[in-house]
């Protein structure tokens, strides 16, 4: 978690119900790997004399490689992966099942010594699969990737570092695929939880930590993102877009990051691949982050298109020093789109619009957006204004403590510092 002090400034609300069932389960496999009657332990250690794919794959005769390890374990089976530096992409076989999950984990005090170098670990069309304690990097393309449909997976304690695209990435279907074949639910119950993505989006596409294009049912929790600065197509930080739902983003920090630090967004619904409906984002929570130090606004929502945005919650989130809006509601140009019940409330927004000092700290940049409530932040020393709705007269400003009040603030019911 941060290393900062202001953390601890950030209140914990009490839980709302979760709205997937079987996302307990998940958790119950975050904590405990390998459950299942008939689950087996399996070692791989590319520094020892003695590993082979020959082998049975034992501790003391283990396997050489990830990848055979991929197409050998069942159900309920735990691979433990030493230290050693493994080259190549890992592709998973098989799925696991609710009683037995596939664990592909560091060997426990080796975590993140275990270095998986220029490869993907690619889940496409699996189940039940969790990925732990490992490091990915210097790969041209994504460092962790899972592609619907399928569900349960829990991605742990990871660490990607200089990858082209995204450090890790949840697509319930492929780009410029539907969805909507789906119901927007192609991939369920994922938890992305206490990774590290470093040097994400170098010189490529898509964006640091993506859940896309059908992801419903997930939490994003306790990752750190960092020093992404050489975005060329994308780079924002945790992105959540095209029809993702019921999910949580939480407890998270995002420094140093050449776009947006947290963005949600509906994306553009290309009706050549939207054939059905365009994407509805919908159910999402944002809160108990620290975004600070980015290049571009600290939190976004927005639609790049006809996606549509419904039920947005953004709170208890320490925004502070990020180059335009501490938090930022856009009607992106030429989008065409609902958006409706946004609440950005018990946020503390502080000195941002450190690079475009035209900018502030909370903006409803959007004409058309309904039912948008910004209620009991705390903002200022932003130095383009501290809460905007000049675009947005419908909004409802209350109960917020700004120091100086200043900008297009109408009807902020705010009170000074």
């Amino acid at each position: 978690m941060s290393k900062y002090p202001k953390l601890a400034t950030i209140l914990l609300l009490p839980w709302v119900a979760w709205c997937c069932v079987q996302m307990a389960v998940a958790q119950a496999i975050s904590s405990s790997p390998g459950l299942g009657a008939a689950a087996a332990a399996y070692y791989v250690d590319g520094a020892s004399a003695q590993a082979s794919d020959k082998n049975p794959g034992t501790e003391a005769l283990p396997w050489k490689t990830i990848q055979h390890a991929a197409a050998a374990l069942q159900a309920g089976d735990t691979v433990y992966i030493k230290a050693a530096t493994y080259r190549g992409d890992v592709r998973p076989a098989r799925s696991g099942r609710a009683s037995g999950w596939i664990t592909y984990s560091a060997y426990p005090g080796e975590e993140q010594r275990a270095v998986i170098e220029g490869g993907v670990f690619r889940i496409e069309q699996k189940s039940y699969i969790k990925v732990s304690g490992l490091k990915i990097q210097h790969v041209a393309g994504e460092g962790i990737l899972a592609i619907g449909p399928g569900a349960n997976l829990v991605i742990s304690g990871n660490c990607t570092y200089d990858t082209s695209e995204s450090g890790i990435a949840i697509w319930g279907v492929r780009w410029r695929s539907d969805p909507g074949e789906y119901d927007f639910k192609a991939v369920t119950n994922v938890i992305v939880e206490n990774n590290t993505i470093e040097m994400a989006c170098d010189g490529g596409y898509n964006e640091q930590l993506d859940i896309a294009n059908g992801v419903d049912c997930f939490e994003v929790r306790n990752n750190i993102l960092k020093n992404g600065t050489n975005a060329i197509y994308g780079g924002e930080g945790i992105d959540i877009k095209e029809g993702a739902s019921n999910g949580k983003v939480w407890g998270n920090e995002i420094f140093n990051i050449r776009r947006y630090g947290i963005y949600v967004e509906a994306g553009a619904s290309d009706p050549a691949y939207y054939r059905i409906r365009p994407a509805l984002l919908t159910n999402i929570e944002v809160f108990n982050n620290v975004v600070h130090d980015n290049d571009d606004h600290g939190i976004g929502i927005t639609s790049e298109g006809r996606g549509n945005i419904d039920g947005i919650k953004v709170y208890n989130n320490l925004v502070y020093g990020n180059g335009a809006d501490g938090i930022l509601l856009y009607h992106y140009p030429g989008a065409v789109n609902s958006i409706s019940n946004i609440s950005i409330f018990h946020n503390t927004v502080y000195s941002n619009a450190t690079r475009l000092t035209y900018s502030g700290g909370i903006a409803a940049d959007h004409d058309i957006a309904q039912n948008v409530v910004i209620r009991s932040n705390i903002v200022y020393g932003n130095p383009g204004f501290q809460i905007k709705t000049d675009l947005n007269p419908r909004a409802i400003v209350d109960h917020n403590l700004t120091n100086p009040i200043t900008g297009a603030e109408p009807g902020t019911a705010g009170k000074r510092l």
